[in-house]
């Protein structure tokens, strides 16, 4: 029998766990986060625990925005057993806090629970902040404190706080993905970063060397970005700026990547009918 997994923090990091049998499993993807390794590819994570005995290590049914879907794990004889073997500097802390607090109370209440008295306060507070600068840094002066100013305000009303750093501590994650799921265009960015319509005309001769190297991708990517709405640089900055921490930010990424091949299909099109008209 499974039960709900039930997350909890260690360092501004969530952790995944779930009941199987009696027994406590703790997602291996989160483990490897939580103590800093630089991946947490799939092929990164069963290379690191592929020294963990097959019996204490097993694939389980864990909800994610995804959808349900069969993580790999790692029992509790599993995790101690990765984590002795770890050369990390996280494993002892993380260690102590899995035995010390976080076993006993699911032995004793069949889930863990953060004290309601805690919040993110500074740590976490700075981990929002850091999301947010990276979600804002393909913006320029005013544009990007309003905002930066906007986020902050919609992480306040969404989590129901005056400070940020008073969201409850097992928010943390999910307020992590909001700030990397939140869509910044909006009324509130300048007019000259709105989206311009597509020029008609262009120089002949940029046509026509454009034309003689189609076949050379950074030059006709070069010679798009001329011709395109200014909406599509904004587009193609962010996709840099989305690149910050949490699985959250990976489906923001896919979803901005796809949405700028469509972009640029289509520019690239009508760019090429121009060509073919002009030569």
């Amino acid at each position: 029998m499974q039960n709900s997994p039930a997350p909890f923090v260690f360092e501004n990091h969530s952790v995944r766990t779930v009941i199987v049998n009696d027994e406590v499993w703790f997602v291996a993807k989160d483990i490897a986060l939580a103590l800093e390794y630089p991946s947490s590819s799939i092929a990164t994570i069963n290379k690191l625990v592929g020294h963990v005995p097959n019996e204490w290590k097993g694939r389980n049914q864990i909800p994610t925005p995804g959808g349900t879907q069969r993580l790999l794990c790692l029992s509790e004889q599993g995790m101690y057993f990765f984590i002795n073997r770890s050369d990390k500097p996280k494993a002892l802390p993380f260690q102590k806090w899995v035995a010390g607090e976080v076993l006993p109370q699911i032995r004793k209440t069949g889930q863990y629970q953060v004290a309601t008295n805690l919040t993110i306060g500074k740590p976490g507070h700075k981990c929002l902040s850091d999301l947010i600068e990276g979600k804002t840094s393909h913006l320029m002066g005013k544009a990007k404190v309003s905002a930066k100013s906007r986020l902050w305000a919609q992480v306040r009303k969404a989590y129901g706080v005056d400070v940020a750093a008073d969201i409850p501590a097992d928010q943390l994650d999910s307020a992590r993905q909001f700030v990397g799921s939140y869509v910044l265009e909006g009324d509130y960015l300048p007019a000259d970063q709105k989206q311009l319509p597509l020029q008609d005309e262009a120089p002949e001769y940029h046509y026509q060397e454009f034309g003689k190297t189609f076949h050379d991708g950074q030059l006709i990517i070069k010679e798009l970005k001329k011709y395109v709405p200014q909406d599509a640089h904004m587009l193609l900055r962010q996709l840099d700026a989305v690149l910050v921490s949490g699985w959250t930010v990976m489906d923001e990424s896919l979803m901005r990547l796809n949405m700028t091949r469509s972009m640029l299909s289509k520019w690239r099109g009508e760019a090429m009918g121009h060509i073919k008209h002009r030569l």
